[in-house]
């Protein structure tokens, strides 16, 4: 059902300052050289709508937008890189997925019981986490299994025991919880 409101995004180049938050949002992940080699050869379009979205282009495709864009407006273009809230990117889970091999070193493996119940957006206790990367208490890290695929992300955060839990922020059941 249609609601007359107009729900397109209109694209503008990143800014230097959307610049920064993105590559903070990344570097939670990966480290600068691989940021480097993402973004090498790319143009970075910031679509403007209900929220800030990130999308990462070519630049055939961004000289082929730029061609067209007087007369049509698409509803996404390039991949989708993840959204801007507040002052850092949130990346998406698809990027995450695509950065998997580089950030092995800093991810959180989980057990196949931890597998499932951070797919159900639990979060997980220290027995149900295999392996934990250097120095990462506080802060945002991958959740893979144990086969390599990418899961989601949360923070791992100490309790006062000092046991650690893993506090799910985004799994890759949100897509089918949040009603599609």
């Amino acid at each position: 059902m249609q609601t007359g409101k107009d729900h397109r995004l209109t694209f503008d180049s990143a800014s230097p300052l959307d610049l920064k938050k993105i590559i903070e949002g990344l570097e939670q992940f990966i480290d600068s050289e691989d940021i480097e080699l993402l973004l090498k050869d790319k143009h970075i379009l910031i679509g403007h709508g209900r929220r800030l979205e990130v999308y990462l282009l070519s630049k055939s495709l961004w000289s082929l937008y730029k061609s067209l864009r007087e007369w049509r407006h698409p509803y996404f273009i390039g991949i989708f890189l993840g959204e801007i809230r507040g002052k850092i990117l949130k990346p998406s889970l698809h990027i995450c997925h695509r950065l998997s091999a580089e950030t092995v070193d800093n991810a959180v493996v989980a057990t196949p019981k931890g597998e499932q119940q951070f797919l159900y957006g639990k979060n997980l206790e220290s027995n149900h986490l295999l392996k934990l990367p250097k120095d990462n208490v506080n802060s945002e890290v991958l959740v893979m299994n144990q086969r390599g695929e990418v899961l989601g992300y949360g923070i791992l955060e100490k309790e006062s025991r000092g046991k650690i839990k893993l506090r799910n922020r985004k799994d890759l059941g949100w897509y089918l919880r949040r009603g599609g």
